[in-house]
Protein backbone atom coordinates (compact mmCIF):
# COMPACT_ATOMS: atom_id res chain seq x y z
CA UNK A 1 0.00 0.00 0.00
CA UNK A 2 1.44 3.37 -1.01
CA UNK A 3 1.56 5.85 1.88
CA UNK A 4 -0.81 8.79 1.56
CA UNK A 5 2.07 11.28 1.32
CA UNK A 6 3.56 9.39 -1.61
CA UNK A 7 0.19 9.21 -3.34
CA UNK A 8 -0.07 13.00 -3.20
CA UNK A 9 3.31 13.50 -4.87
CA UNK A 10 3.53 13.90 -8.61
CA UNK A 11 5.72 11.19 -10.17
CA UNK A 12 6.69 13.38 -13.13
CA UNK A 13 8.13 16.16 -10.99
CA UNK A 14 9.90 13.75 -8.63
CA UNK A 15 11.45 12.05 -11.68
CA UNK A 16 12.49 15.43 -13.05
CA UNK A 17 14.06 16.56 -9.79
CA UNK A 18 16.07 13.37 -9.41
CA UNK A 19 17.39 13.52 -12.98
CA UNK A 20 18.31 17.20 -12.55
CA UNK A 21 20.06 16.65 -9.23
CA UNK A 22 22.02 13.76 -10.76
CA UNK A 23 23.07 16.01 -13.63
CA UNK A 24 24.11 18.61 -11.09
CA UNK A 25 26.40 16.12 -9.31
CA UNK A 26 27.92 15.05 -12.65
CA UNK A 27 28.17 18.72 -13.61
CA UNK A 28 30.06 19.60 -10.45
CA UNK A 29 32.48 16.73 -11.05
CA UNK A 30 32.97 18.00 -14.60
CA UNK A 31 33.38 21.57 -13.33
CA UNK A 32 36.13 20.49 -10.93
CA UNK A 33 37.91 18.76 -13.85
CA UNK A 34 37.22 21.36 -16.54
CA UNK A 35 40.93 21.72 -17.34
CA UNK A 36 40.25 18.61 -19.42
CA UNK A 37 38.55 19.82 -22.63
CA UNK A 38 36.11 16.89 -22.76
CA UNK A 39 34.98 17.49 -19.18
CA UNK A 40 34.72 21.21 -19.88
CA UNK A 41 32.42 20.38 -22.80
CA UNK A 42 30.25 18.12 -20.63
CA UNK A 43 30.22 20.81 -17.94
CA UNK A 44 29.11 23.49 -20.42
CA UNK A 45 26.37 21.28 -21.86
CA UNK A 46 24.94 20.41 -18.44
CA UNK A 47 25.19 23.96 -17.12
CA UNK A 48 23.35 25.25 -20.20
CA UNK A 49 20.06 24.07 -18.71
CA UNK A 50 20.17 22.12 -15.44
CA UNK A 51 20.16 24.96 -12.88
CA UNK A 52 17.86 27.25 -14.92
CA UNK A 53 15.38 24.37 -15.15
CA UNK A 54 15.74 23.54 -11.46
CA UNK A 55 15.08 27.20 -10.63
CA UNK A 56 12.10 27.26 -13.00
CA UNK A 57 10.60 24.28 -11.15
CA UNK A 58 11.26 26.00 -7.80
CA UNK A 59 9.32 29.02 -9.05
CA UNK A 60 6.56 26.80 -10.44
CA UNK A 61 5.99 25.33 -6.98
CA UNK A 62 6.07 28.73 -5.27
CA UNK A 63 2.59 29.77 -6.42
CA UNK A 64 1.17 29.01 -2.98
CA UNK A 65 3.45 31.55 -1.27
CA UNK A 66 1.19 34.46 -0.36
CA UNK A 67 3.47 36.25 2.10
CA UNK A 68 6.92 35.98 3.69
CA UNK A 69 7.32 32.74 5.66
CA UNK A 70 9.33 32.12 8.81
CA UNK A 71 9.68 28.51 7.65
CA UNK A 72 12.08 29.68 4.93
CA UNK A 73 14.43 30.90 7.65
CA UNK A 74 14.56 27.47 9.25
CA UNK A 75 14.69 25.51 5.98
CA UNK A 76 17.15 27.74 4.10
CA UNK A 77 19.04 30.28 6.21
CA UNK A 78 19.79 27.97 9.14
CA UNK A 79 21.17 25.20 6.87
CA UNK A 80 23.14 27.87 5.02
CA UNK A 81 24.94 28.94 8.20
CA UNK A 82 25.48 25.34 9.27
CA UNK A 83 26.98 24.31 5.94
CA UNK A 84 29.17 27.38 5.71
CA UNK A 85 30.69 26.24 9.00
CA UNK A 86 30.90 22.60 7.85
CA UNK A 87 32.73 23.68 4.68
CA UNK A 88 35.18 25.62 6.82
CA UNK A 89 35.84 22.67 9.16
CA UNK A 90 36.17 20.32 6.18
CA UNK A 91 38.72 22.54 4.43
CA UNK A 92 40.72 23.18 7.59
CA UNK A 93 40.87 19.49 8.50
CA UNK A 94 41.50 18.02 5.04
CA UNK A 95 42.94 20.82 2.93
CA UNK A 96 40.20 20.11 0.39
CA UNK A 97 37.37 22.34 -0.75
CA UNK A 98 36.99 26.09 -0.41
CA UNK A 99 35.63 26.63 3.10
CA UNK A 100 35.98 29.93 4.93
CA UNK A 101 34.23 31.86 7.68
CA UNK A 102 33.02 34.83 5.64
CA UNK A 103 29.31 34.11 5.86
CA UNK A 104 28.40 36.91 3.45
CA UNK A 105 30.34 35.10 0.70
CA UNK A 106 28.62 31.76 -0.01
CA UNK A 107 30.86 28.72 -0.29
CA UNK A 108 30.47 26.72 -3.50
CA UNK A 109 26.86 25.50 -3.93
CA UNK A 110 25.55 27.28 -0.82
CA UNK A 111 24.66 30.34 -2.92
CA UNK A 112 21.45 28.60 -3.96
CA UNK A 113 20.13 28.55 -0.38
CA UNK A 114 20.50 32.33 -0.14
CA UNK A 115 19.09 32.87 -3.62
CA UNK A 116 16.06 30.66 -3.00
CA UNK A 117 15.43 32.48 0.28
CA UNK A 118 15.58 35.84 -1.53
CA UNK A 119 13.32 34.70 -4.38
CA UNK A 120 10.71 33.34 -1.96
CA UNK A 121 10.96 36.54 0.05
CA UNK A 122 10.03 38.77 -2.89
CA UNK A 123 7.73 36.46 -4.86
CA UNK A 124 4.48 37.46 -3.05
CA UNK A 125 4.77 40.93 -4.59
CA UNK A 126 4.80 39.55 -8.12
CA UNK A 127 1.15 38.49 -7.97
CA UNK A 128 0.26 42.19 -8.18
CA UNK A 129 2.44 42.90 -11.21
CA UNK A 130 1.40 42.87 -14.83
CA UNK A 131 3.10 39.69 -16.05
CA UNK A 132 4.72 41.05 -19.25
CA UNK A 133 5.99 44.09 -17.35
CA UNK A 134 7.33 41.92 -14.50
CA UNK A 135 9.18 39.66 -16.92
CA UNK A 136 10.61 42.65 -18.77
CA UNK A 137 11.74 44.13 -15.45
CA UNK A 138 13.48 41.02 -14.13
CA UNK A 139 15.16 40.26 -17.48
CA UNK A 140 16.43 43.85 -17.66
CA UNK A 141 17.76 43.65 -14.09
CA UNK A 142 19.28 40.25 -14.88
CA UNK A 143 21.24 41.62 -17.84
CA UNK A 144 22.25 44.91 -16.21
CA UNK A 145 23.34 43.32 -12.92
CA UNK A 146 26.55 42.17 -14.60
CA UNK A 147 27.80 45.75 -14.58
CA UNK A 148 27.74 45.95 -10.75
CA UNK A 149 31.01 44.37 -9.66
CA UNK A 150 30.06 44.43 -5.97
CA UNK A 151 27.38 41.81 -6.74
CA UNK A 152 29.90 39.22 -7.91
CA UNK A 153 30.37 37.30 -4.66
CA UNK A 154 28.64 39.24 -1.89
CA UNK A 155 25.64 37.14 -0.73
CA UNK A 156 25.61 35.50 -4.15
CA UNK A 157 23.71 38.56 -5.38
CA UNK A 158 24.83 38.37 -8.99
CA UNK A 159 23.61 34.82 -9.44
CA UNK A 160 20.39 35.61 -7.55
CA UNK A 161 19.58 38.52 -9.86
CA UNK A 162 20.83 36.95 -13.08
CA UNK A 163 18.87 33.71 -12.58
CA UNK A 164 15.73 35.38 -11.20
CA UNK A 165 13.93 35.34 -14.61
CA UNK A 166 13.79 31.52 -14.55
CA UNK A 167 12.15 31.60 -11.11
CA UNK A 168 9.61 34.22 -12.21
CA UNK A 169 8.80 32.36 -15.45
CA UNK A 170 8.13 29.25 -13.37
CA UNK A 171 5.97 31.22 -10.95
CA UNK A 172 3.84 32.63 -13.76
CA UNK A 173 3.67 29.39 -15.78
CA UNK A 174 0.29 27.65 -15.62
CA UNK A 175 -0.33 23.89 -16.03
CA UNK A 176 3.10 22.75 -17.19
CA UNK A 177 1.99 19.14 -17.54
CA UNK A 178 -0.96 20.22 -19.66
CA UNK A 179 1.41 21.96 -22.07
CA UNK A 180 3.67 18.92 -22.20
CA UNK A 181 0.66 16.70 -22.91
CA UNK A 182 -0.48 18.91 -25.80
CA UNK A 183 2.98 18.74 -27.37
CA UNK A 184 3.54 15.06 -26.58
CA UNK A 185 3.42 14.06 -30.26
CA UNK A 186 6.54 16.20 -30.88
CA UNK A 187 8.60 14.69 -28.06
CA UNK A 188 10.92 12.72 -30.36
CA UNK A 189 11.58 15.81 -32.45
CA UNK A 190 12.33 17.79 -29.28
CA UNK A 191 14.59 14.98 -28.02
CA UNK A 192 16.57 15.01 -31.28
CA UNK A 193 16.95 18.80 -31.24
CA UNK A 194 18.05 18.74 -27.60
CA UNK A 195 20.56 15.96 -28.25
CA UNK A 196 22.01 17.83 -31.24
CA UNK A 197 22.39 21.05 -29.25
CA UNK A 198 23.88 19.18 -26.29
CA UNK A 199 26.33 17.42 -28.59
CA UNK A 200 27.18 20.66 -30.36
CA UNK A 201 28.15 22.29 -27.07
CA UNK A 202 30.33 19.34 -26.06
CA UNK A 203 31.95 19.11 -29.50
CA UNK A 204 32.62 22.85 -29.91
CA UNK A 205 34.00 23.12 -26.36
CA UNK A 206 36.26 20.13 -26.93
CA UNK A 207 37.62 21.10 -30.35
CA UNK A 208 38.09 24.83 -29.74
CA UNK A 209 39.42 25.91 -26.35
CA UNK A 210 38.42 29.57 -26.87
CA UNK A 211 34.82 28.65 -27.67
CA UNK A 212 34.83 26.38 -24.64
CA UNK A 213 35.91 29.26 -22.40
CA UNK A 214 33.26 31.56 -23.89
CA UNK A 215 30.52 28.99 -23.34
CA UNK A 216 31.73 28.39 -19.79
CA UNK A 217 31.38 32.09 -19.10
CA UNK A 218 27.94 32.22 -20.74
CA UNK A 219 26.42 29.32 -18.82
CA UNK A 220 28.17 29.62 -15.43
CA UNK A 221 27.25 33.04 -13.99
CA UNK A 222 29.80 33.20 -11.18
CA UNK A 223 30.70 36.82 -11.88
CA UNK A 224 29.65 39.80 -14.02
CA UNK A 225 31.03 41.41 -17.15
CA UNK A 226 34.12 43.20 -15.91
CA UNK A 227 35.44 45.41 -18.70
CA UNK A 228 34.40 43.03 -21.49
CA UNK A 229 31.17 44.37 -23.03
CA UNK A 230 31.00 41.27 -25.23
CA UNK A 231 30.20 39.31 -22.07
CA UNK A 232 26.82 41.05 -21.91
CA UNK A 233 25.85 39.45 -25.21
CA UNK A 234 27.13 36.05 -24.08
CA UNK A 235 24.98 36.17 -20.96
CA UNK A 236 21.96 37.46 -22.91
CA UNK A 237 22.41 34.54 -25.31
CA UNK A 238 22.59 32.11 -22.39
CA UNK A 239 19.24 33.30 -20.99
CA UNK A 240 17.50 32.49 -24.26
CA UNK A 241 19.43 29.30 -24.95
CA UNK A 242 18.83 27.95 -21.44
CA UNK A 243 15.07 28.48 -21.83
CA UNK A 244 15.12 26.47 -25.06
CA UNK A 245 17.28 23.66 -23.67
CA UNK A 246 15.27 23.43 -20.45
CA UNK A 247 11.96 23.25 -22.32
CA UNK A 248 13.24 20.54 -24.68
CA UNK A 249 14.64 18.52 -21.79
CA UNK A 250 11.24 18.33 -20.08
CA UNK A 251 10.12 15.84 -22.74
CA UNK A 252 12.79 13.31 -21.68
CA UNK A 253 11.16 12.75 -18.29
CA UNK A 254 8.74 9.81 -17.82
CA UNK A 255 5.29 10.62 -16.44
CA UNK A 256 4.98 7.39 -14.47
CA UNK A 257 6.62 5.97 -11.36
CA UNK A 258 10.13 4.59 -11.87
CA UNK A 259 12.78 3.04 -9.63
CA UNK A 260 14.15 6.54 -8.92
CA UNK A 261 10.85 8.39 -8.35
CA UNK A 262 11.11 8.22 -4.55
CA UNK A 263 14.61 9.67 -4.72
CA UNK A 264 13.24 12.89 -6.20
CA UNK A 265 11.87 13.84 -2.78
CA UNK A 266 15.36 14.15 -1.25
CA UNK A 267 17.18 16.44 -3.64
CA UNK A 268 18.20 18.96 -0.96
CA UNK A 269 20.24 16.29 0.83
CA UNK A 270 22.09 15.52 -2.39
CA UNK A 271 22.61 19.21 -3.11
CA UNK A 272 24.19 19.98 0.25
CA UNK A 273 26.27 16.84 0.79
CA UNK A 274 27.59 15.61 -2.56
CA UNK A 275 30.47 18.01 -3.12
CA UNK A 276 32.42 16.75 -0.09
CA UNK A 277 32.48 13.25 -1.57
CA UNK A 278 33.52 14.57 -4.98
CA UNK A 279 36.48 16.39 -3.47
CA UNK A 280 37.51 13.25 -1.58
CA UNK A 281 37.12 11.14 -4.73
CA UNK A 282 39.31 13.54 -6.70
CA UNK A 283 41.95 13.50 -3.97
CA UNK A 284 42.08 9.69 -4.06
CA UNK A 285 41.82 9.14 -7.83
CA UNK A 286 43.36 12.33 -9.18
CA UNK A 287 42.02 15.27 -11.18
CA UNK A 288 40.69 13.43 -14.20
CA UNK A 289 43.90 13.31 -16.19
CA UNK A 290 43.07 9.97 -17.80
CA UNK A 291 40.03 8.64 -19.65
CA UNK A 292 39.67 5.93 -17.02
CA UNK A 293 39.48 8.41 -14.15
CA UNK A 294 36.96 10.57 -16.02
CA UNK A 295 34.64 7.64 -16.76
CA UNK A 296 35.02 6.38 -13.20
CA UNK A 297 34.26 9.86 -11.89
CA UNK A 298 31.06 10.15 -13.90
CA UNK A 299 29.90 6.70 -12.76
CA UNK A 300 30.79 7.64 -9.20
CA UNK A 301 28.78 10.88 -9.49
CA UNK A 302 25.68 9.05 -10.70
CA UNK A 303 25.99 6.43 -7.96
CA UNK A 304 26.58 9.17 -5.38
CA UNK A 305 23.37 10.95 -6.38
CA UNK A 306 21.42 7.71 -5.97
CA UNK A 307 22.90 6.90 -2.56
CA UNK A 308 22.49 10.42 -1.16
CA UNK A 309 18.88 10.65 -2.35
CA UNK A 310 17.82 7.44 -0.61
CA UNK A 311 15.44 7.65 2.34
CA UNK A 312 18.05 6.17 4.69
CA UNK A 313 20.67 8.77 3.76
CA UNK A 314 18.12 11.57 4.10
CA UNK A 315 17.36 10.42 7.66
CA UNK A 316 21.05 10.19 8.55
CA UNK A 317 21.80 13.75 7.42
CA UNK A 318 18.49 15.30 8.49
CA UNK A 319 19.94 16.79 11.73
CA UNK A 320 22.19 19.08 9.64
CA UNK A 321 20.15 19.50 6.43
CA UNK A 322 16.84 20.17 8.24
CA UNK A 323 17.89 20.90 11.85
CA UNK A 324 14.79 22.81 12.95
CA UNK A 325 12.41 20.19 11.58
CA UNK A 326 14.52 17.46 13.18
CA UNK A 327 14.38 19.15 16.60
CA UNK A 328 10.64 19.70 16.32
CA UNK A 329 10.08 16.00 15.68
CA UNK A 330 12.21 15.08 18.69
CA UNK A 331 10.19 17.45 20.91
CA UNK A 332 6.93 16.05 19.54
CA UNK A 333 7.97 12.50 20.44
CA UNK A 334 8.75 13.60 24.01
Amino acid sequence: MTPKLEQNRDAYFDNLKFVLITLMVVGHFAFENRSNLVMNGICNAIYSFHMPLFIFISGYFSKSIKSQRTSDISSLLVPYLIFEFIHYIFTKSTGLGKGHLQFTYPTYQNWYLLSLFTWRLIIPYFKDFNKPFALFLVVTCSILSGFVQDFNEFLGLYRSIFLLPFFIIGYYFNDLKGVLLKLKSYRWLFAIVFSLLFGLIVWSSTTNELIGLKLSYAFIPNFGYGEEIDNLFLRSFSLIFSCIMGFLFLFFIPNKRTFYTKMGANTMTVYLIHIFFIWIFMYVFGNGNTLWSLVLGILFSISLAMVLSSSLTEKIFRPITSPIEFLKKINTKK
